[in-house]
C-alpha cells in the first residue's frame, strides 16, 4: 500500500473547485452505500467500469483485474457515503509507481450516509479541488500530480484508511 508521506510530498497547497461546495449531483445510486464508482466518461457518466467497497484495502492492477475490461477506461468517479477519514488513489502506473500521474481523493472527516459526490475529472490541475464541503472539516479534496494526463489511463487504483 502506498504510503501517505510519498503522496503528501508531491502535494501543492491552494484551492482550486471545479464545482460549487455542497454541489451533490443527481445520479442513479449505486449498488450499495460506502462505494466507490469507477465511470467511462467524465462527470459520472456513461458504463460504470467498477465499484471498489468501503471495507476493502487489496490495491486493484487494473491490467491483471478479473474481469478484464477496466484498465485504461476510467475518467471519473463517484463516492457514495458514508465513508471517513479515508483516501483513494488512482494511478496511471500498473504497479502504483508515483513516477507517472496519480491523483489522491481524500475524504477528511465523514461523508454522511446517502450522499454522493462526482468527481468529474481526474486531470484538475495543480491546485487541490475541493468537490465537497459539509463544514466541521468534513469534505472530500483531490491532490493531482499531473505528467501528461490521467483521465482515461487509470492501470491502478488502492485505497487507505485513517488518512
Amino acid at each position: 500500500m502506498l504510503a501517505s508521506k510519498a503522496i503528501s510530498a508531491q502535494v501543492v497547497t491552494g484551492q482550486w473547485q471545479p464545482v460549487a461546495p455542497n454541489d451533490v449531483q443527481p445520479l442513479s445510486p449505486l449498488p450499495q452505500e460506502g462505494l466507490f464508482g469507477f465511470y467511462q466518461e467524465w462527470n459520472g457518466t456513461g458504463n460504470l467500469v467498477l465499484t471498489y467497497g468501503n471495507h476493502s484495502t487489496k490495491p486493484l492492477n487494473l491490467k491483471k483485474t478479473i474481469p478484464s475490461g477496466a484498465n485504461d477506461r476510467i475518467k471519473s468517479m463517484v463516492l457514495q457515503g458514508p465513508l471517513s477519514n479515508t483516501q483513494i488513489v488512482v494511478f496511471d502506473n500498473p504497479d502504483g509507481q508515483t513516477d507517472d500521474d496519480y491523483a489522491v481523493i481524500k475524504v477528511e472527516g465523514t461523508l454522511p450516509p446517502g450522499i454522493r459526490v462526482v468527481i468529474p475529472s481526474f486531470d484538475i490541475g495543480a491546485a487541490p479541488g475541493v468537490f465537497w464541503d459539509g463544514g466541521s472539516g468534513n469534505r472530500v479534496v483531490e491532490y493531482f500530480h499531473y505528467h501528461n494526463g490521467l483521465d482515461g489511463k487509470i492501470s491502478h487504483i488502492s485505497r487507505a484508511v485513517g488518512q
